[in-house]
């Protein structure tokens, strides 16, 4: 369904108030800071969206958390151009990285950030080997 989203050209438009009516917000969110949870985000449709609904029942500033981070076609320009100000995901999908000067960088988005989640399995890995309980890991 997110390509009747797409303008011919195959740029990302707005949400109208129309396309943002089949979302429900239970609650007052004007003037607070809102946190968005997703599992997945693949094309950023659903989080850009709720974004909007959010901006416009006066929610102050929109952030979004998920674990995995798809980031499909055009989904980080849809962030890019989106009311939201930083989403943040997990390394469980790796994302594309470039060489500038022999230093590896990621080059997604200016409002994408990705976290490792390394010392957590690292520690799980440990855990099990000592045949320690994994449950209090959080």
């Amino acid at each position: 369904w997110e390509k009747r989203f797409e303008k011919p050209t195959g740029g990302i438009r707005d949400w109208t108030e129309a396309e943002l009516t089949g979302m429900d917000l239970v609650g007052d969110v004007q003037g607070r800071d809102c946190i968005i949870y997703d599992d997945l985000v693949d094309t950023g449709g659903r989080i850009t969206r709720a974004a909007k609904k959010l901006k416009l029942a006066g929610a102050r500033r929109v952030f979004a958390f998920t674990t995995h981070g798809l980031f499909l076609g055009n989904a980080l320009e849809r962030i890019e151009k989106s009311e939201l100000i930083e989403v943040v995901c997990v390394n469980t999908v790796p994302l594309a990285t470039s060489s500038a000067a022999g230093v590896k960088s990621f080059v997604y988005s200016n409002k994408v950030h990705q976290l490792s989640v390394a010392a957590l399995l690292a520690e799980a890995i440990r855990r099990i080997n000592k045949k320690k309980s994994v449950s209090g890991l959080a």
